[in-house]
């Protein structure tokens, strides 16, 4: 393809944008941790087990590789096992 036939588009990066918020998961999940915090992000129950994480125990665990982004991943099991 000749670069005459291709379209540029040049603009403020988006963090300079106002209202643009986070880009990634991670980062959304920090903003919303800072403003919840200690609040209930995720409960688990089993039988009469119950396993409750806040939005700050999610962050902490934010390095956790839930399955490297296949479907199995984003299981309760892959959740759980993040412990």
């Amino acid at each position: 393809m000749d670069r005459s036939q291709l379209s540029l588009v040049v603009g403020s990066p988006l963090a300079e944008e106002p209202g643009q918020g986070a880009h990634t998961i991670g980062g959304y999940l920090r903003d919303v941790a800072a403003r919840y915090g200690a609040a209930e992000a995720v409960v688990m129950r089993k039988g009469e087990a119950r396993l409750s994480w806040s939005y700050d125990d999610l962050v902490v665990r934010e390095q956790c590789d839930f399955g490297s982004g296949t479907a199995q991943g984003h299981s309760r099991r892959a959740v759980a096992s993040c412990c």
